[in-house]
């Protein structure tokens, strides 16, 4: 994951999410959550993006934790 970095204090609300190519991954998937568990997500989807810019879930002095998960041909079903 680019950014934003571990640990970012951001003074904006529209984010920039990046991450970098995984090999041979055909898409990823995203998940933005206000818990570190991930067990209640604000955004859950697949992209094949390399970025995603949240321009409406991310509220001022809030903690917020994303993840990547690369997915491959054999995770379509």
């Amino acid at each position: 994951m680019l950014t934003p970095q571990n640990g970012s204090n951001l003074n904006y609300i529209h984010v920039l999410f990046e991450w970098d190519q995984i090999n041979e991954a055909d898409a990823y998937g995203f998940i933005l959550d206000d818990q570190s568990d991930f067990s209640s997500p604000i955004l859950d989807f697949t992209t094949t993006s390399l970025a995603y810019i949240n321009t409406e879930n991310i509220e001022w002095n809030s903690n917020y934790f994303w993840t990547i998960q690369p997915m491959y041909n054999s995770d379509a079903g």
